[in-house]
């Protein structure tokens, strides 16, 4: 008979379309689709994120500067690591620029934040501020131990220098000259203005 189907009764049903037959299964999957792919694309750029800063230099410097402190060992024993995800900014210029971050640090009887400033003279980074705030709320600024370390030999960073110039006067530009050709312009038609 084609595309009807008889029933026992007499009537005809016709066959049900493809959306009739897998909608159950199609709706969600659309809905659900666009989410895992979302959440799975906010992942994947939080763990690029967070893996770019801790490759960073001032964050090295910082978590380094961290570990090495007694008081941080002492109160939240040994061994301290840090977070899988720091927050914060780099810049981009590779001369000079400043740097900020914060990031969480645990050991097996607490945890405490850290919050780091560096900047960057002449291509070399520097500490700003390293400062430590435990559970308890108990801040603590680091600098003391970096100053300490900052000894004969090794320049002493002057977070207030000045930015070294980007172009050098002395160099004078080269003399660019430009022939512009003339150009008629053409005469509107009467009436126009």
């Amino acid at each position: 008979m084609g595309t009807q189907a008889s029933t026992a009764a007499g009537t005809t049903e016709h066959p049900r379309g493809w959306f009739k037959r897998n909608w159950k299964w199609f709706v969600p999957t659309l809905i659900l689709a666009p989410l895992v792919i979302g959440a799975i694309s906010l992942g994947g750029y939080v763990l690029l994120r967070a893996s770019k800063y801790k490759a960073s230099e001032p964050y090295k410097m910082a978590l380094s500067e961290v570990l090495l402190n007694k008081e941080v060992a002492d109160r939240l024993g040994a061994p301290v690591v840090d977070g899988w995800n720091p927050s914060g900014n780099l810049p981009t210029d590779s001369q000079s620029g400043t740097a900020r971050f914060n990031f969480n640090i645990f050991g097996p009887q607490g945890q405490a934040d850290v919050a780091t400033s560096a900047r960057l003279v002449d291509g070399e980074w520097g500490i700003t501020n390293l400062e430590i705030t435990f559970a308890d709320g108990t801040r603590r600024s680091l600098m003391g131990g970096i100053r300490q370390r900052q000894v004969g030999g090794m320049p002493k960073f002057n977070p207030n220098a000045k930015q070294p110039s980007t172009s050098d006067p002395a160099i004078p530009p080269p003399p660019t000259t430009v022939d512009i050709p003339e150009v008629g312009i053409p005469k509107l038609p009467p009436g126009v203005e």
